[in-house]
């Protein structure tokens, strides 16, 4: 029961707080869905594996720059990722699936040293995947503006599930504290978050009000600058040349004119995507209840 009524709540919210229903198709949920892959981390040491979202922010030649949360890795690690750790201590095979269904193997990975965010250095062959500098050159927040609420987009996955998009907002405060509602479960966190127009807010690593099966509706993010400032770094040791996405000075959202990309399909989104949002949560719901029920001595 508790199941279903944590299920029931976290659609309400949706229903509620979304600003989708009987619009086109977002610019920023296209853009996330283009670029979203997934990402699972074995330990070849303990045996130990893991699966997290990730997105691809660009593409240098044969190497996709892949941004996700450091705990995907972390966790599993035979070492902790501090500053002088280098790949090879990590004693992981990380993997990397394209939306094209291509993969991809990670082969270096860069951090800060404190924040939960992470640059996987990701080789391919065949085709090029889609990066998110590429089909929405957006701009970022390089901070919230004060009592403002932001339509929010993320890509919603629960068990290795196919990540769908799912809406919420940020809302701050006077103070310029915020909280980000947003439907979160298992295996989502690393996915971007973005406003409707596609720019950039931050990247989810956790839950901080978890329900059943670590499905929950309030996310915790790394900032967008955060993320920047990583590439920035990746780039830097590579030798990559690279522009920042356009954030002017006193304007927390500058982005290139364009607005919704075209040929977007019409009609109610948010019902057509909810039962696909609410399925995915009902997956990590059952999913943990079934991990309990493993684990309950005979």
């Amino acid at each position: 029961m508790r199941a279903l009524a944590a299920l029931i709540l976290i659609t309400i919210m949706i229903v509620v707080s979304s600003p989708l229903y009987g619009e086109p198709l977002p610019r920023g949920a296209t853009a996330l869905e283009a670029v979203t892959v997934s990402i699972v981390a074995r330990n070849y040491t303990t045996g130990k594996a893991g699966i997290c979202q990730g997105s691809v922010y660009a593409v240098v030649g044969s190497a996709a720059y892949v941004v996700t949360a450091k705990h995907c890795v972390e966790t599993l690690s035979s070492t902790r990722l501090r500053p002088g750790v280098e790949w090879k201590d990590i004693h992981e095979v990380v993997t990397v699936r394209f939306p094209n269904g291509q993969p991809g193997r990670v082969v270096t990975a860069y951090w800060p040293q404190t924040s939960d965010a992470l640059v996987l250095k990701t080789a391919f062959n065949g085709r090029r995947p889609a990066a998110y500098v590429d089909v929405c050159p957006c701009g970022y927040y390089n901070f919230f503006p004060r009592s403002r609420r932001i339509p929010i987009i993320s890509m919603l996955s629960a068990g290795g599930g196919v990540p769908v998009p799912s809406s919420g907002y940020l809302q701050s405060n006077l103070w310029g504290r915020y909280d980000v509602f947003l439907p979160d479960a298992q295996g989502t966190s690393g996915t971007l978050v973005v406003d409707m127009q596609g720019r950039m807010v931050g990247l989810v690593w956790g839950v901080s009000t978890p329900v059943e099966g670590g499905a929950g509706f309030t996310a915790l993010i790394t900032p967008a600058p955060v993320i920047v400032d990583l590439m920035k770094v990746a780039f830097d040791r590579d030798g990559v040349a690279y522009g920042r996405p356009q954030a002017r000075k006193g304007d927390p959202a500058y982005a290139h004119a364009g607005g919704r990309s075209g040929g977007a399909p019409k009609g109610p989104w948010l019902v057509r995507r909810g039962s696909e949002m609410a399925g995915a949560i009902l997956a990590g719901i059952s999913a943990g209840v079934q991990r309990a029920w493993e684990q309950v001595p005979r």
